[in-house]
């Protein structure tokens, strides 16, 4: 398939911090035909400002002000999108505002008063139906390898590098599963091998940042400061 031209729509989007919206992409071929869901290299001006997907969803982080385009390997998009963002709601439902990523048997459960607990025959991160609304997900302390790093890694804990590593990689997960439940059910089409494929983007692209970003935090445990 040959690109000839690439068109974002809507040309500017407004959101707040925490709130995702997806900007959608128009190809025309040199047939002259029209295509959407084309695989495409999307970038952002601002990494801090907002985050974009590769199936062009673009969460926003901070407020600010960027710009979001797609390109192949020979074209880019005539036009970016504008986006702004703005700051983060007070309070929203599914979807809306940062979600809670929680340890179960040690954080109390916002929705009641006691850490919720699994077993260890339950996912490494999981949502109950109760919790959807709320935005509210739990990182299993039963699951095998949660249990082996907070109680025995090198003696320490919750301190040594490895808990540390596994936490980075829950949150990755749960990131991931955000990313492609939105994109389900909104109706994009999804087959079993677009699905994986994404996992694995997603999966990577979010490493990647976590290494440029957080490597204080994988080698040390501390979070740089922010101007």
């Amino acid at each position: 398939m040959n690109i000839q031209k690439i068109e974002l729509s809507p040309p500017d989007i407004e959101l707040h911090a925490g709130s995702r919206y997806p900007v959608h992409a128009k190809v025309t071929t040199d047939d002259g035909n029209l295509h959407e869901g084309v695989y495409l290299i999307w970038t952002e001006n601002d990494r801090s400002v907002v985050s974009v997907s590769s199936s062009g969803m673009v969460f926003g982080l901070i407020p600010g002000e960027t710009l979001v385009t797609a390109a192949d390997n020979q074209i880019e998009a005539i036009a970016p999108t504008r986006v702004k963002v703005l700051n983060p709601k007070e309070k929203g439902g599914q979807g809306s505002g940062f979600p809670r990523i929680l340890l179960s048997e040690i954080d109390a459960d916002p929705l009641g008063e006691v850490p919720p607990q699994f077993s260890s025959a339950d996912p490494p991160v999981l949502q109950r139906a109760q919790d959807v609304d709320a935005n509210i997900w739990w990182i299993n302390m039963a699951s095998p390898l949660a249990r082996r790093y907070i109680d025995t890694a090198k003696g320490s804990g919750a301190k040594s590098r490895e808990w540390r590593v596994y936490l980075l990689e829950r949150y990755i997960e749960v990131m991931v599963k955000i990313l492609l439940t939105y994109d389900f059910t909104h109706g994009e089409q999804l087959t079993f091998e677009t699905m994986f494929r994404r996992w694995e983007e997603e999966a990577t692209a979010m490493q990647q940042r976590a290494v440029d970003s957080l490597s204080g935090f994988l080698d040390g445990g501390e979070i740089g400061e922010t101007a």
